[in-house]
């Protein structure tokens, strides 16, 4: 499809071949809610959006590669086209892998995760069941060569006018990798499923879609005026969604007349997708980055609506703006409005908000943490070499990590909560042990 003797799908099959994904994402032990109430939303779902938030996928984009230290063939990364192939096949297969290994870890022993997450995946974009026994023989070649073009209709969908910016895909890449993950989980538990089940899951793939639309068209409505920014994201979602035309002439409509969010169900989507529709929305608001009043009130009542929490919504924001720091220039509905210095500026009030909350908490980890609190009080009197420096600011993000309300700091770009810490950070913060 891109050209040379291999098709995309099978270069990459044959690199992931030789370099197998790990089995538990990267990002296992960044945490959203306290222990305590983990129960609402599991590691794996937690550790799943913390790794694809970097990539861009949540907010219709690929900007960054999910594994950032790897190294890949040149031929895969050669252009830009290629690269958000790339960042989208890694995401889906990483979690898919990931994720199968979480709910089958001690209830099957598989020695090769990656195909029977390949089968799960090729039937999800195919439409088609596969049989149980493609997860031995693999994929046919014809399936290969269905999956790859279905791969490309999902990152590259012909939505008109966003056709020409290179960085722009669908604003629906993430359902369609949680619709994967969905699909392997219910064929996990139920291997005879068929056709006609896949059928059903893409229909609810449907309305999801339908759902996320007319939040975003009350996001985009509740500041009292519609702005030329807000509606284009409207439209690149719309034009993304595959919905038929009478539910886009209905979004259409709703733009004029607005929607009722009280009529809206979200009782039945998974936590995972909720949030995903909280940052959607987020990104409508935030164009301008200036929350009004009318704003405000939306968004408290679309965290009620969508069965969410308060802390979350500020989690959310601080991750978008984290996100929008870097990557402003490539959301072409954003770039016009929203200036990097005051999304740090934010971003910085916001942190030392979340870091006086939780300081005493983070004093006690810092305790407990010997060769971290040793390198702290060392740097009061004398330079760190950089190692110890790179050893401070490790462990230090390891301990932000445990905090829900200071994780996303921990996403890249957010070091520069760092800084700030350190100015806090009492002198007396050596274990008890040291002071024997």
């Amino acid at each position: 499809m891109f050209g040379g003797r291999k098709s995309w799908l099978e270069e990459y099959l044959a690199f992931r071949t030789e370099n197998p994904l790990p089995l538990v994402l990267p990002s296992k032990g960044v945490k959203i809610v306290e222990e305590e109430d983990t129960g609402l939303h599991n590691d794996m779902e937690q550790a799943t959006y913390f790794f694809l938030q970097p990539t861009g996928l949540m907010y219709g984009t690929t900007v960054s590669l999910p594994f950032p230290e790897e190294i890949y063939p040149k031929n895969m990364v050669k252009n830009s086209q290629r690269r958000g192939f790339l960042i989208f096949t890694e995401a889906l297969m990483a979690c898919m892998v990931a994720d199968r290994h979480f709910m089958l870890e001690g209830l099957e022993d598989e020695e090769d995760r990656f195909r029977p997450a390949l089968v799960a995946a090729a039937e999800f974009f195919s439409g088609r069941s596969l049989g149980q026994e493609a997860e031995q023989k693999g994929i046919p070649q014809k399936v290969i060569e269905v999956v790859e073009k279905k791969f490309l209709d999902a990152v590259y969908p012909k939505i008109g006018m966003f056709q020409r910016n290179d960085l722009l895909r669908s604003g629906f890449l993430f359902l369609d990798l949680h619709g994967a993950i969905e699909w392997q989980r219910k064929k996990a538990m139920n291997p005879d499923m068929g056709s006609e089940d896949l059928a059903e899951i893409h229909q609810d793939q449907l309305i999801r879609r339908s759902l996320l639309l007319q939040l975003l068209v009350e996001a985009i409505r509740s500041a009292g005026e519609v702005k030329t920014e807000e509606r284009k994201m409207l439209e690149f979602f719309l034009k993304s969604s595959g919905l038929p035309e009478h539910i886009c002439l209905d979004i259409h409509r709703g733009l004029q007349e607005g929607i009722e969010l009280d009529h809206l169900d979200f009782s039945k989507q998974p936590w995972l997708v909720r949030r995903y529709f909280l940052e959607v929305i987020l990104l409508a608001v935030m164009v301008d980055h200036e929350l009004s009043p009318g704003e405000e009130d939306f968004l408290h009542k679309a965290i009620e609506q969508l069965e969410l929490w308060n802390g979350e919504l500020r989690q959310s924001q601080s991750a978008l703006e984290v996100f929008m720091i870097g990557h402003t220039k490539d959301l072409p509905f954003l770039r016009k409005r929203v200036s990097p210095l005051n999304l740090h500026a934010s971003l910085q009030r916001r942190a030392l908000e979340a870091l006086k909350m939780n300081l005493d908490r983070i004093v006690n980890e810092v305790k407990e943490t010997q060769e971290l609190s040793t390198l702290l009080v060392k740097a009061t009197h004398t330079n760190l070499s950089k190692e110890e420096k790179d050893k401070v600011q490790e462990q230090l993000m390891d301990i932000l990590k445990t905090i829900p309300a200071l994780a996303v700091f921990s996403l890249p770009g957010g070091a520069i909560i760092l800084p700030l810490l350190i100015k806090l950070l009492p002198f007396n913060v050596l274990p008890s042990s040291f002071n024997d």
